[in-house]
């Protein structure tokens, strides 16, 4: 089984390009949601930061729900697992 779904299970190849989309856009809805918490927090910015942050992360939460890829959860697991073991370095 592939770690990563970029073939279409079913149906056409709209499918298979919303697919491989939504990772990159999960990707960059987490950067979003956590440069804005950092903001707060790390930078002392506004907790008006807080809510574009809050919303990101839920995006980010919910855009790998949406794939059409039975290996999408695993993916997203792996995904989680290099994150927390890097997230130290």
């Amino acid at each position: 089984m592939p770690v990563l779904c970029i073939y279409p299970v079913t149906g056409p190849a709209g499918r298979q390009i919303q697919t491989v989309l939504l990772f990159p856009g999960a990707a960059l809805a987490e950067i979003t949601g956590c440069f804005a918490v950092w903001d707060r927090w790390g930078l002392g910015k506004s907790d008006w930061w807080l809510l574009p942050g809050a919303f990101a992360l839920a995006l980010f939460a919910f855009l790998p729900a949406r794939a059409d890829c039975p290996d999408a959860g695993r993916t997203f697991a792996a995904y989680t697992r290099i994150y927390v073991v890097n997230s130290p370095l």
